[in-house]
């Protein structure tokens, strides 16, 4: 059963980071079930620290350690239309048409022949509700690969708003932003977090800022693989509200190897393997 969100934009914070923002291509589906993974000597966590990653063609950054991630997290886009997903991100995170988001339904997307990109129609619901018609409202023009979002005719559309890491849709991302302390995270999660009696010790905001990776200090329920599907299932859900429907993933300092993505639209989430880390030679 999905969970049903209010749509606002996401908090935007600064910080320094650790990881790519460019995302890669999607990911085929993972159940709920845990997946059997175990530390690799050859693939260590990657460390902490305060300096800025440097984003490398190609995808993966190299880290203030002179380390490379070759396997970013990345946005857990919807492997099905990558592209449609992206620009729900984008119009939900800078309330592109405010709190209506209801109001609007974003389209399949096609390959347009023209720019090779893919194309993702925004059209205004004809629900009562929102008293508008089933006029076209933006058409963007996606490059997911790439990480680059433009709109068909600049001139007849809104200007484009920057992501909430302050970087401009058809440009380069913002280097991925990194919070160290549980003080200095100011969202609704963390009084969540308090109650569930869990420990975040480090967030990440990959996806330009909309897609939050937090890391605790260790598994313990209701969020641990050993907690039972309902169990995680009813501790998600307060976390997706107070994320305002955005989908996150949750990670432990005790256990680098594995990652909780929950995705908050569909009220699911399933266990991951964490990036690849490359020391430096």
């Amino acid at each position: 059963m999905k969970w049903t969100f209010a749509l606002a934009g996401l908090l935007a914070v600064a910080g320094c980071p650790n990881t790519p923002p460019e995302p890669t291509k999607a990911a085929p589906p993972v159940s709920d079930a845990a997946p059997d993974v175990s530390p690799s000597a050859s693939a260590p966590a990657a460390p902490s620290g305060s300096a800025r990653a440097v984003e490398r063609d190609g995808g993966g950054s190299t880290l203030p350690d002179g380390g490379i991630y070759v396997e970013p997290i990345g946005w857990d886009l919807d492997p099905i239309d990558p592209a449609r997903d992206y620009v729900r991100r984008y119009v939900t995170a800078t309330k592109r048409y405010a709190d209506l988001l209801e109001c609007v339904q974003v389209g399949k997307s096609v390959r347009d022949a023209a720019t090779k990109k893919s194309k993702v129609e925004v059209r205004e619901s004809p629900a009562a509700k929102c008293k508008t018609g089933t006029a076209v409202r933006d058409v963007f023009l996606v490059d997911v690969a790439g990480d680059r979002l433009t709109v068909d005719d600049p001139k007849a559309r809104a200007p484009l708003a920057a992501w909430p890491d302050e970087s401009k849709p058809n440009e380069k991302a913002a280097p991925v932003y990194s919070i160290n302390s549980i003080l200095e995270w100011k969202s609704p999660m963390t009084k969540v977090f308090e109650l569930q009696r869990l420990s975040p010790i480090r967030i990440q905001g990959f996806g330009r800022g909309t897609y939050l990776v937090i890391t605790l200090s260790g598994w313990r329920a209701p969020i641990a693989r050993d907690a039972g599907d309902a169990k995680i299932k009813e501790a998600l859900k307060p976390l997706c509200e107070a994320n305002e429907g955005q989908s996150f993933a949750i990670g432990s300092a005790m256990e680098p190897v594995t990652w909780l993505r929950a995705n908050c639209a569909a009220g699911t989430y399933k266990w991951d393997k964490s990036p690849v880390y490359v020391p430096p030679p």
